[in-house]
């Protein structure tokens, strides 16, 4: 449903473009130069006059409604009195013919631009040139004056989560916030923009609140204790618009092009077609800025976390999705936005040049507003925006209901299940010609439907037995008269039974073959080593400790400092692994200072690391364009892929011809569906293989492996080359994602084989680095947990996404990331997520809240991944200098 406009009001006189006060029954403005008319949204439709009060003798500066939905109080002020009054009680009055009093709060204060009430409206603060007055809402009496600032104070609100913080914003381009419990300022900003700041609005969802300024950017700050009142999100409205503008441009560009279709071989970053040019005289690419000319949060109806889930269903991963999050309104001079602050996608966008639908009784069809002068927004479901345009003396009524935010599951937006057919429709065997968007709504992490017929995760790689290779080698020698080939080198060292002696030694002496040993003191048969480590307890994971913030311990992985590019604790927890630029990668003990196992084999830096779900092997990555399995015990090869088919012939002609090496380097790899398939990327390809592991070597060649693998399905996305690739292992799921070159991320099917969902413009980069919600086998999560998945790029934010919605759901903002790839993981119990950064610290942010909850010193150089312990709370974090930083919650003790 878009925006209507549903009433128009022509004062009589505001000159002084004095601001309406609007709540979610009323709204007020100025009806003469010292009257209020207030009108009720229930009864426009009827043409009703409105309720006018009286009671100023000098001109009308302020006006603003009450929070408490139970009683709605107005306050007026002038340069005379300061007035509240209650509107139920003076409707009744005006009804029943009597004389309409408000209660004067302040008298003679002087010029007041702005007034606010505080969440329980007891309080009034009123702003009157550089000093803010505080007024008790029932008397008249000041608590409080609020001396500080160095221009005209512009703006104040209440905080409605701690009940004595005020904060103001001024002329003199800052913001200070005030306790008014101790009657002390607590903070001062610096000079936060060349522009000034014209609007402030509180978030009573969260402790946070925005500041819009009149270059057209909204900056929301963070207001929960010792967290430094730090900025959460910057947003620039004005870019924003140039976006949506250059989007609807191409969509008409597209809608309107005529001629025969342009059949391109050439990959997709090479073709011309949908660009336009530079010279195009469109217009949507002019740099004008537009001021803010009205901002407030509102807050849809319901709340799905209240729906009675029990709590072992519950995780603070769905608790963030389920949780109805507000919409932040913003009104420039010609556009009307509703941004979702936790993601910052515009959810609706209202073209004001553009003709809109008019119910008021001074248009007939539809009108254009133009320019804007004010807006005022109520904080309801059902908003209503109040509007004054530059060129008219007319307010403006618009409807504009809320658009859902992104958290809602997708399967509730397009499924409709009215009865047992349709429910039995959405089965792959009952119905096979289901339309894709439908196939999209069952995206799960975890494995939901059976395998199909013909799935790739169905295919396996056996040997063949001994008796089936000798009948085929007689059949292929009673086939073919060719003798068979005779390899002399294969062969054991000694060739007969017994060896003869050279001749040269004497005969040894002849020993006793048994003497038994009495009275020998009998020693237990277990003996406990001190030299192994302690078996890791099946205890579950602590979910309430609280985040790792204390440092425990540091090591280097490499005698000679080296980079380190991949991080990663094993199944148990008792190994590290991690990939080192030098061509190495390193295993340790995490609970011992002795020397890990290093695994040499590649000829460049290691991309990757990652273990098998049984902890006996690794699989590296490389920029020498191949991908190494490794056994930990013994710490030997035991298979490397280098060509994209299988390794099944020796000959270097053939690989060539039919069996090619990987064009680029391996960016990735890793097990799959419980160590059945490996995957990797490598160029624009995504390959997945079936392997048989064979740990025999050839009597000669020994760094020769029978090992075999063989390509099962492999995609090719449409990138340059794929940066990022991340899947499940340590359950069964059909799902895969890759991320390319082209700022998008692409979600594969494994079980149908083919992809089921795209993302363009996921992130301003690249992204380099993609974090699953896997969890661990000492914690359990609710399925829908699953399904969120983390994406850091350099030069963005980190992003969580829904699976089900292919929607940004969070964004995580604070970290250092302008040049050097940093890693990032999500804990096993989906709390907290870690990232590295380039000002050496380890962030570490809260899922639930959006923002970091600490950051961890101990590194002397760039934080490029993180890892988090599977069984304990415990967090380690890698440096380009090669340096390994434990971390453990403060109060948790193992």
């Amino acid at each position: 449903m878009s925006i209507v406009q549903e009433y128009c009001v022509a004062p009589g006189f505001n000159p002084d473009r004095v601001l309406p006060a609007v709540s979610n029954e009323y709204f007020a403005v100025p009806m003469t130069r010292t009257s209020i008319g207030v009108w009720s949204f229930d009864k426009l439709e009827l043409r009703h006059k409105p309720l006018e009060l009286h009671g100023h003798r000098k001109t009308i500066t302020a006006l603003a409604f009450g929070n408490r939905p139970a009683t709605n109080v107005l306050c007026s002020c002038a340069g005379d009195y300061v007035i509240v009054w209650d509107i139920e009680v003076s409707q009744r009055n005006f009804n029943e013919r009597k004389q309409i009093k408000g209660e004067i709060i302040g008298t003679s204060i002087g010029e007041i631009n702005h007034c606010v009430f505080n969440a329980d409206d007891t309080l009034v603060a009123v702003c009157v040139d550089v000093d803010v007055y505080i007024l008790k809402s029932n008397t008249q009496t000041v608590l409080a004056v609020l001396d500080g600032h160095l221009n005209r104070v512009t703006g104040a609100e209440f905080c409605p989560h701690y009940s004595s913080t005020i904060v103001t914003i001024s002329d003199d381009r800052t913001f200070k916030i005030w306790d008014l419990h101790s009657h002390s300022l607590v903070y001062q900003s610096c000079v936060i923009t060349s522009s000034a700041l014209v609007n402030i609005c509180m978030n009573w969802d969260e402790p946070a609140f925005s500041v819009g300024s009149a270059d057209g950017i909204v900056r929301t700050y963070d207001l929960t204790d010792g967290n430094d009142f730090r900025t959460l999100f910057q947003l620039d409205i004005n870019s924003i618009k140039r976006k949506i503008k250059e989007a609807s441009f191409k969509s008409q560009i597209t809608g309107v092009r005529n001629g025969p279709k342009t059949i391109s071989s050439r990959q997709t970053w090479k073709r011309s077609d949908g660009i336009i040019p530079a010279n195009d005289n469109t217009g949507f690419m002019d740099r004008c800025e537009e001021s803010i000319v009205g901002l407030c949060y509102a807050y849809p109806q319901g709340h799905r976390e209240d729906s009675g889930v029990p709590s072992f269903l519950r995780s603070a991963v769905t608790d963030m999705l389920n949780k109805t999050a507000a919409v932040l309104l913003v009104a420039t001079t010609s556009t009307l936005l509703q941004i979702d602050p936790k993601s910052l996608e515009t959810l609706n966008s209202v073209d004001l040049q553009m003709e809109i639908p008019s119910k008021g009784n001074f248009a007939s069809r539809g009108i254009t507003l133009g320019a804007l002068d004010f807006v005022s927004f109520n904080s309801g479901h059902n908003v209503w925006a109040v509007a004054g345009t530059l060129l008219e003396n007319r307010i403006h009524v618009l409807n504009w209901p809320l658009v859902a935010c992104a958290n809602t599951p997708l399967e509730e937006e397009t499924l409709n299940i009215e009865s047992a057919m349709d429910l039995l429709s959405l089965h792959p065997d009952l119905n096979p010609n289901r339309e894709r968007v439908t196939r999209s709504c069952e995206l799960s992490m975890v494995a939901t439907n059976p395998l199909c017929k013909n799935s790739p995760l169905s295919s396996k790689l056996t040997p063949i037995s001994r008796e089936k290779a000798r009948s085929s080698s007689v059949n292929r020698r009673n086939s073919t008269p060719a003798a068979k080939k005779y390899d002399s080198m294969n062969q054991p060292i000694t060739f007969k039974n017994k060896v003869k002696s050279s001749g040269y030694s004497t005969q040894a002496p002849k020993g006793k073959l048994f003497q038994p040993q009495t009275g020998k003191i009998r020693q237990p048969t277990l003996k406990r080593s001190q030299s192994l480590e302690a078996p890791l307890q099946l205890e579950d994971y602590p979910v309430n400790c609280g985040h790792p913030n204390e440092q425990i311990s540091t090591r280097s992985v490499c005698e000679t400092s080296a980079p380190i590019t991949s991080l990663r604790f094993s199944g148990n927890g008792q190994n590290v692994a991690s990939g080192l630029a030098n061509k190495l990668a390193i295993s340790f003990p995490l609970s011992t200072k002795k020397m890990g196992s290093t695994y040499q084999g590649h000829d460049a830096a290691v991309n990757s690391v990652y273990w098998s779900r049984d902890n006996s092997m690794i699989i590296t990555a490389s920029d020498d364009k191949s991908a190494i399995v490794w056994t930990c015990n013994p710490r030997e090869t035991i298979m490397k892929i280098s060509t994209t088919l299988d390794n099944f012939s020796d000959s270097d002609s053939a690989t060539k011809k039919t069996n090619p090496l990987f064009p680029k380097e391996v960016k990735q790899s890793q097990f799959y569906y419980m160590d059945k398939f490996i995957l990797l990327i490598s160029g624009n390809g995504f390959y997945m293989y079936k392997y048989y592991l064979d740990t025999s070597k050839h009597e000669i060649r020994r760094y020769l492996t029978k090992s075999k693998y063989k390509l099962v399905k492999s995609w090719f996305l449409d990138s340059q080359c794929l940066t990022a690739m991340a899947a499940v292992n340590s359950f069964h799921s059909h799902i895969s994602i890759c991320a390319g070159s082209n700022r998008s991320y692409e979600v594969v099917d494994m079980n149908e084989g083919r992809s089921v969902s795209l993302v363009t413009d996921a992130h301003v980069r690249p992204i380099h680095a993609i974090a699953l919600n896997e969890g661990s086998t000492y914690v359990s999560q609710p399925d829908a947990a699953y399904n969120v998945f983390a994406t850091a790029a350099v030069a963005d934010c980190i992003k969580l996404w829904d699976l089900r919605t292919n929607k940004c759901v969070q964004r995580f903002e604070g970290h250092v990331n302008k040049a050097i790839p940093c890693g990032l993981a999500i804990s096993p119990c989906g709390q907290y997520l870690a990232s590295g950064s380039e000002d050496k610290l380890t962030y570490l942010f809260d899922v639930r809240t959006g923002t970091y909850c600490d950051r961890l010193r101990g590194h002397s150089d760039v934080v490029s991944t993180v890892a988090f312990h599977p069984a304990k709370p415990l967090l380690a974090s890698g440096s380009i200098d090669g340096n390994v930083v434990l971390y453990k919650p403060e109060n948790w003790h193992s």
